[in-house]
């Protein structure tokens, strides 16, 4: 959720990358947020992009803003917010290796 805060249109492969887990963990994680309307999802070509849902209230906005404000103080949250500005699809994509 930090991630998606701080940038909108997060595709897994960039999720994966930043935080060193798994797609399948990663996807698991992200359909539980949708499934609960935090977050939403849309197609652009082969990329699947991840945002935080625009339509949430008043009171959940203000309570994710609180709690991602007090997540934010961590180390680790820190560090994956930096890898995340450094991080881009293109990238991931052209670093990985065929199969």
């Amino acid at each position: 959720m930090a991630l998606l805060n701080n940038r909108a249109d997060i595709c897994v492969c960039e999720i994966t990358a930043i935080i060193g887990l798994s797609q399948p963990a990663v996807s698991s994680h992200l359909r539980v947020l949708e499934e609960s309307g935090l977050i939403r999802h849309r197609k652009d070509g082969l990329w699947v992009n991840y945002s935080i849902s625009g339509g949430l209230g008043d009171n959940i906005r203000a309570i994710l803003d609180g709690a991602l404000g007090e997540i934010g103080k961590s180390r680790q949250i820190k560090d994956d917010l930096r890898r995340l500005f450094r991080t881009t699809r293109e990238k991931i994509c052209s670093d990985r290796k065929p199969i």
